[in-house]
């Protein structure tokens, strides 16, 4: 049975490309590409293609990041909406 560790370590250039392809800052691809990692071996279990599975799982970790950034912007112009409209309905001082 192959080394699971191994196994992934051989696709290390495939998965750094993918990410590449997904994020253009040098930073966010190491992100990108440590979190990948992460979840890989958090899975446990040798996929049957290793290559696709591992494509998979970088595509789901940037949905995953994609998707916590949006909301994190939402909520940052929500307070931001609301702190203005706040400040706008105090009086001015005397």
């Amino acid at each position: 049975m192959p080394d699971p560790l191994a196994t992934l370590q051989s696709h290390a250039a495939f998965v750094r490309a993918v990410a590449r392809r997904l994020v253009a800052d040098p930073s966010d691809v190491d992100d990108l590409v440590q979190e990948t990692w992460l979840r890989a071996l958090a899975n446990g279990r040798a996929p049957r293609s290793a290559r696709a599975w591992l494509a998979k799982v970088v595509r789901s970790v940037w949905t995953d990041r994609h998707r916590a950034d949006q909301a994190r912007r939402r909520r940052e112009q929500q307070i931001a909406t609301e702190h203005a409209r706040a400040g706008a309905a105090e009086p001015v001082g005397d």
